[in-house]
């Protein structure tokens, strides 16, 4: 059906979040060159109970109520060990996680009289995952070149299931070598070589294989079968320094395997149905350039550009039925087709020292059209504002923030594949304000030596599977 549709949808509900964190840390300086032992303990839960109800009229009218409850409990330990024998530092460390995610959603119809369970849309899902990780580094300098070498290595347990019925457990070993070269020339030059390992593992929505049905015309639910993403980053860096300004040129290459992204397939509802899936392989080689300055003792100005092509391979693969849930799509065997572009973003992030106290960050940012998965997305430009104060000597802090003042960080996407060919517009309501407060009962220092080799990015979506965007 080509025609146009033109129906109303009432969205109306509640939502309740709750946020838990705990955290100890003890730092011990065992000798006059700065060795150290730094140990953190951590404890972090969320809750999150959502009801709302969508009433739609003028096409598929319905009622429904879709009701989730998440719980989300986290236990960490960490232990880094720096020592530091005159050029030389050896680091070393452990990380052991452990994770519970429980989500519990159902939708209720309509029948005319009373809000119904439909018992195609339950599902209580449980996530587990246990990461046990070790590192050693060692680095040095001859003259005017240095070097550390790295090897991360990292065994992780997945197990998760769906109304009772679990799913294969995954289990793997990987490592993760990291190395870093860099050679100081005469005037404050410097050339830097580097290169790592990384990975991102799903999490959240993206595991979920319930069914969101916030919009009916484009369903949305999780795979519980996604692998791990592996990255191979290539980088060379060229740094110039003054005494008031820094600057800044990489030209870098970043290869990915078992790309996760999501994409979309029809069923033969004519309702498009958004999931993910480990696709095919992706590259960019691109080059950035960033520029420090100093400009007064209250104010300094960072400006970033980032320059790059990506390619995106073909890819063919057939949608498992215990994915679908009850969806019947119009052809089971979806096919990526492969692309690639060029694109650029921007960013200017100016901070501000009002007083010894007070300080302030405005950032303006924009990124170009880009490759999605079966399509393009387009450019936006967003601007953001953060003020920060402190009090009794630092121990606590206010935070005030507001982020896409001028309301125009909106998502525009064109998908398209063989079966149908959509335009995604979402416009935010407004911009979105927030305050923080801190209060520190330590000395708030913390050590993040080492911890990063091999580690995947912090993947902040909620349990909804909705990612954040993209970083600048």
């Amino acid at each position: 059906d080509t025609g146009q549709r033109q129906y109303s949808r009432i969205v109306d509900g509640s939502r309740n979040p709750l946020n838990v964190n705990a955290q100890i840390d003890h730092g011990w300086n065992f000798d006059k060159f700065g060795s150290s032992l730094q140990t953190s303990i951590l404890y972090s839960h969320f809750g999150d109970d959502k009801n709302y109800n969508y009433l739609q009229q003028g096409y598929n009218d319905l009622d429904q109520n879709q009701i989730t409850n998440n719980d989300n409990t986290t236990y960490e330990f960490k232990s880094d060990l720096t020592k530091k024998i005159k050029s030389h530092i050896i680091e070393a460390g452990v990380n052991v996680k452990y994770q519970d995610r429980k989500s519990n959603s159902s939708v209720e119809d309509y029948n005319g009289s009373s809000y119904v369970q439909n018992a195609l849309l339950v599902n209580d899902y449980r996530y587990k995952e246990q990461l046990y990780a070790a590192y050693l580094s060692y680095g040095s300098r001859i003259k005017n070149f240095g070097y550390q070498l790295g090897i991360r290595g990292e065994y992780v347990i997945v197990d998760n299931s769906s109304n009772g019925i679990a799913n294969p457990q995954k289990s793997y070993f990987q490592p993760f070598p990291t190395v870093f070269l860099s050679y100081a020339l005469p005037r404050n030059n410097e050339i830097q070589l580097n290169y790592t390992r990384r990975i991102n593992r799903p999490r959240g929505g993206k595991l979920n294989s319930y069914h969101d049905v916030s919009d009916s015309t484009n369903v949305s639910f999780g795979n519980p079968d996604l692998d791990p993403e592996y990255v191979t980053a290539l980088e060379l860096n060229y740094i110039k320094s003054w005494e008031k300004h820094t600057f800044s040129a990489s030209l870098y290459y970043h290869f990915t395997e078992d790309v996760i992204r999501s994409f979309q397939f029809m069923d033969v509802d004519s309702v498009l149905n958004t999931t993910y899936m480990n696709t095919t392989k992706e590259s960019q080689a691109g080059a950035e350039f960033v520029l420090k300055n100093t400009i007064a003792k209250w104010f300094n100005l960072t400006t970033t550009l980032n320059l790059f092509y990506e390619k995106i391979d073909a890819s063919d693969f057939s949608l498992l039925a215990s994915l679908l849930g009850g969806v019947t799509p119009i052809d089971s065997r979806i096919h990526i087709a492969g692309d690639e572009d060029f694109s650029w973003s921007a960013k200017a992030m100016g901070n501000f020292m009002f007083t010894k106290t007070f300080t302030g960050q405005l950032t303006a940012a924009y990124r170009s059209a880009r490759l999605v998965t079966q399509g393009e997305q387009k450019g936006f430009f967003t601007l953001d504002l953060g003020l920060r104060k402190t009090f009794w000597d630092k121990r606590l802090s206010l935070a005030f923030t507001v982020r896409d003042i001028l309301n125009s960080r909106k998502t525009e996407k064109t998908t398209t594949s063989e079966h149908f060919k959509q335009y995604y517009k979402s416009v935010p309501f407004g911009p979105n304000f927030r305050l923080t407060a801190t209060y520190n009962f330590g000395n708030g220092k913390k050590n993040k030596k080492g911890r990063d080799q091999g580690q995947d990015r912090d993947d902040r979506e909620d349990e909804t599977g909705i990612d954040p965007v993209d970083e600048y």
